[in-house]
């Protein structure tokens, strides 16, 4: 059985190399057809579905990823759920230990506790951008830019570039064009590819000494 995973980069990979995964590549409505195939997956006890293309979201959405025992087996890394709860068992009923091969193994409990608590990193491999409009009503732009405030301060790549007079959701087609070539612009700083066409650029901040890193 495979350890269990680092993040969820790795965890989709494990499922796909276990025939647990399949990915949705066609455009799928979130609102009704996304919920409707997966509302049949589940109950055929079917895989986890990577939607790559949810219509209106620019990310990817994944499904039904813990929904069968092997799953969840494969997620805490263990043959059965039943080493799961005999472990849990093991440090919840731990008496105090009388010898030295006692210690130890108490010691190796204690560890195995403190390797699964939330660890605090000073960065992830994450990169943002950021695209507000001045009118927005929903994402107001002073929380935009705490966002950007937060990104800054954790120097993770990322770039802002705001829109006089929109709203959330653009609707000058100058805006549109702008937004679209600024994501472009980004992603090809950020994967390291050279664009088809000549356009101004987006400066993505802290994106050099990561790339150092």
């Amino acid at each position: 059985m495979a350890t269990p995973t680092k993040d969820l980069r790795d965890w989709i990979a494990l499922l796909e190399r276990e025939g647990e995964l399949v990915r949705v590549t066609a455009e799928v409505d979130p609102e009704l057809e996304i919920t409707e195939i997966v509302d049949r997956t589940v109950k055929a006890g079917g895989p986890a579905l990577l939607f790559e293309r949810p219509k209106g979201s620019a990310h990817p959405l994944l499904i039904n990823q813990f929904g069968t025992e092997r799953r969840m087996c494969l997620a805490f890394g263990v043959e059965r759920l039943d080493d799961v709860a005999r472990k849990v068992s093991d440090v919840l009923e731990m008496q105090p230990p009388e010898g030295l091969l006692a210690k130890v193994r108490g010691l190796q409990k204690l560890k195995s506790i403190a390797d699964s608590l939330p660890q605090t990193v000073r960065s992830g491999p994450v990169q943002e951008i950021v695209l507000q409009g001045d009118d927005d009503m929903v994402v107001p732009i002073a929380q935009a830019e705490e966002i950007v405030a937060a990104l800054q301060r954790q120097r993770i790549p990322h770039a802002y570039l705001h829109f006089a007079g929109e709203g959330h959701g653009f609707r000058q087609s100058a805006n549109i064009r702008r937004a679209l070539e600024a994501e472009l612009s980004f992603y090809a700083q950020v994967f390291g590819f050279e664009l088809a066409d000549d356009f101004e650029p987006v400066l993505v901040e802290h994106l050099a000494e990561r790339q150092r890193d």
